[in-house]
């Protein structure tokens, strides 16, 4: 029996993440609330904290020299 085992890249996958926040009125008071904003990893940023991670590690993490590996 033979065994091949193949290696495929899949391509990245991108997606907008909307975060929707009604605003309510109250009927007695006239009084406008909202839910608080989602956090963000930069004020009024759109990238999301994976898309940073990524961009991050493509221009620094592929450079870092890797430390010899001793045997035990």
């Amino acid at each position: 029996m033979n065994n091949a085992a193949e290696r495929e890249v899949v391509p990245r996958t991108w997606k907008v993440i909307q975060h929707v926040r009604e605003k309510f009125s109250c009927r007695d008071c006239e009084r406008i609330s909202q839910p608080p904003a989602p956090f963000h990893v930069t004020p009024r940023g759109w990238a999301g904290p994976s898309l940073l991670a990524m961009i991050l590690f493509e221009k620094f993490g592929q450079h870092q020299r890797n430390p010899p590996v001793r045997a035990l």
